[in-house]
């Protein structure tokens, strides 16, 4: 991942906020997404990411630019923030680029950061144990790995196109929810309906405006 950043000329917490905006984008369904950007202990500041299609790059160098919008904002002072602070923050995760000890600020549900005191990179999830479960929150820690993987592996690849599932857990979206196998009865639609129609003539197959 620090081969990757420095090609790609990116601070390496640049490339794990896109990781992290990644995340988001596949847990809420939206392009745009906003998380909490820890600048220093339990003062997070709004950063909004826009993960569009396209590559890896793309994606960390949108992320680049929001970090560096946000730092670089002449309104920017932590003690004023701090006064002005509200006490319902507009976002539940917080994204700590120190990531030493991710801290809960400002009551959000989850915090991600990413460790480097062993000299490697370990990635720490802080959560609050009334929104998640510690299952939840190894799956969002096991999304945040698979992106940076996927990253590490081709940052020009297009990442709208790669899953951060892993094989066990798509295994179990597609096969083990579904529920019960039921064989398919060999008949068109139309059949089926008049063949319930003659079972239950007097049931009520659809309502339109009153009728």
């Amino acid at each position: 991942l620090r081969a990757v950043a420095a090609r790609l000329d990116l601070p390496l917490e640049s490339l794990l906020l896109g990781a992290h905006a990644k995340v988001l984008a596949a847990l809420s369904g939206k392009r745009e997404v906003t998380t909490g950007y820890l600048v220093d202990p339990e003062l997070p500041l709004s950063c909004r990411i826009s993960t569009g299609a396209g590559s890896w790059r793309l994606l960390l160098d949108a992320a680049r630019r929001a970090e560096s919008r946000l730092l670089a904002d002449p309104d920017f002072a932590p003690g004023l923030v701090r006064e002005l602070w509200p006490a319902t923050p507009e976002f539940d995760v917080i994204f700590d680029p120190s990531g030493e000890q991710p801290e809960l600020a400002s009551g959000a549900a989850l915090a991600v950061g990413a460790s480097t005191q062993r000299g490697g990179l370990e990635l720490r999830l802080g959560y609050r144990s009334d929104a998640l479960d510690h299952d939840a929150a190894s799956r969002i820690a096991g999304y945040h790995l698979a992106a940076l993987r996927l990253i590490a592996a081709d940052p020009e690849a297009e990442h709208a196109r790669q899953s951060l599932l892993s094989a066990e857990e798509l295994e179990l979206q597609l096969e083990g929810l579904a529920g019960p196998r039921r064989e398919l009865p060999d008949r068109r639609f139309h059949e089926l309906f008049e063949q319930r129609a003659r079972q239950h003539p007097d049931a009520i197959a659809a309502v339109h405006a009153g009728r």
